[in-house]
């Protein structure tokens, strides 16, 4: 739509366009943020100079912290935002906090293993878990972390696997030796630039329900779409440089 909508004044289709509907814009945030910034502000601008027939635009979004602000980006009133509570979710929603005194930030981390272990069995219930973590590198840190401290409890993230034999063979195809050994406990973890085959055989494996455990880093929150009964937030600190 970014590049039908550039020459608009030559596209004769696009005058006759009265409504525009712009989905996910929590995504402004993200990867294609920049995109969708462009053509929702060239679709205002194309609104304001049709006069005679104005462009009603629509934009919905999940868990926006300013959707005020963004409403009024937009250019809608204050009586067309609707900004619903979490209260109002078909399926309630549980919030817990745990603070940490620790200054350093390494230091935090470390702090932070034993306590996320501690909530993902507290609150998991044997359902999927996300764990999201500052970085990479912490990333894989805290699945060999969940891991030990499992099987210090002679148990595992092991999900329902129904065959055996496949799942054995999918733990095998993993490249990454450190991945290999978290998933064949139930626990995956990604992050940016690892192995296409790895990344599409974790993920194959979380939803399939093989491994209960996927950990995170911030990076890559735009682009899983998987679902999960817990998510823990590991430290809402990162290096931007």
């Amino acid at each position: 739509w970014d590049s039908l909508s550039r020459r608009w004044r030559q596209r004769k289709a696009l005058h006759a366009i009265s409504l525009l509907i712009f989905d996910e814009l929590h995504l402004l945030g993200g990867e294609h943020g920049p995109t969708l910034e462009v053509v929702i502000s060239r679709m205002r601008y194309i609104g304001s100079e049709r006069t005679e027939q104005p462009i009603r635009i629509v934009g919905l979004g999940a868990s926006i912290a300013n959707a005020r602000e963004v409403g009024e980006w937009m250019g809608v009133s204050e009586k067309s935002l609707f900004n619903f509570s979490p209260k109002i979710r078909p399926t309630p929603l549980e919030i817990y906090f745990q603070s940490f005194d620790q200054s350093n930030f390494a230091s935090r981390l470390m702090a932070m293993s034993k306590p996320v272990y501690n909530a993902v069995a507290r609150h998991g219930g044997n359902k999927p878990v996300m764990v999201f973590v500052p970085s990479r590198k912490q990333a894989q840190l805290t699945a060999i972390d969940l891991m030990t401290y499992e099987s210090q409890q002679d148990s595992s993230f092991l999900g329902n696997i129904e065959d055996q034999v496949a799942f054995s063979e999918s733990c095998k195809s993993i490249r990454d030796g450190s991945l290999q050994q978290v998933v064949m406990a139930g626990i995956g973890f990604l992050y940016e630039g690892m192995r296409q085959s790895d990344l599409v055989t974790v993920m194959d494996l979380y939803e399939k329900g093989c491994i209960r455990a996927l950990v995170c880093p911030s990076e890559v929150a735009w682009k899983v779409t998987v679902r999960a009964y817990l998510v823990v937030i590991m430290g809402t600190e990162y290096y931007d440089g």
